[in-house]
């Protein structure tokens, strides 16, 4: 029976410990194991729900211009960059960490879009009338079908996304066998 020694830093695996490790996260950020991809997705995800509060709450819809939902083009390259750097640092659960004070941002995100699809596919409101509250007093904006798309595609794929990241992530914990 043999010993092979580990190192501290990168494991066997080439893994960042960080990521394997939940308990090291402190350590990994003071010892600047935390890359550049990891600082972009955090970045981009909090810009992204900054946008989704901004094209959610900030305006009035003045004479039926709902235009500030058109935001959900930005969240989307946002969320798409988030995404991909997260994916490419390697640092999942370091990243979800930081994330985590968006959750609440997220699930109204999710909420928001099903229901203005619903509302602006199903019931025939106007935009306006579904970010307002106001019962079919708006005009049509004329961009609805386009909103009532574009927004649940970007909750779902931001959902998928995450999902998918997150599976993709290389095995850790006990059981994962050291090759090499």
């Amino acid at each position: 029976m043999s010993c092979r020694k580990v190192s501290p830093i990168m494991p066997v695996s080439g893994e960042p410990e960080a990521s394997r490790d939940p308990d090291r996260i402190d350590a990994a950020i003071q010892e600047g194991r935390v890359n550049n991809s990891t600082a972009v997705s955090l970045v981009a995800f909090y810009l992204g729900g900054l946008n989704i509060l901004a094209a959610r709450f900030a305006g009035t819809c003045t004479q039926g211009d709902a235009d500030r939902l058109n935001g959900v083009i930005f969240s989307i390259l946002l969320y798409s960059v988030a995404i991909f750097f997260m994916r490419k640092s390697r640092n999942e659960r370091i990243i979800l960490l930081f994330i985590s004070p968006l959750l609440p941002v997220f699930v109204l995100q999710s909420i928001f879009s099903f229901r203005l699809s619903y509302e602006l596919l199903w019931i025939g409101s106007s935009a306006c009338d579904v970010l307002e509250g106001a019962p079919l007093s708006y005009p049509a904006h004329g961009g609805e079908v386009f909103f009532a798309i574009s927004w649940p595609l970007m909750a779902t794929a931001f959902v998928i996304g995450i999902w998918v990241v997150w599976m993709k992530r290389a095995p850790s914990g006990p059981g994962t066998t050291l090759s090499g």
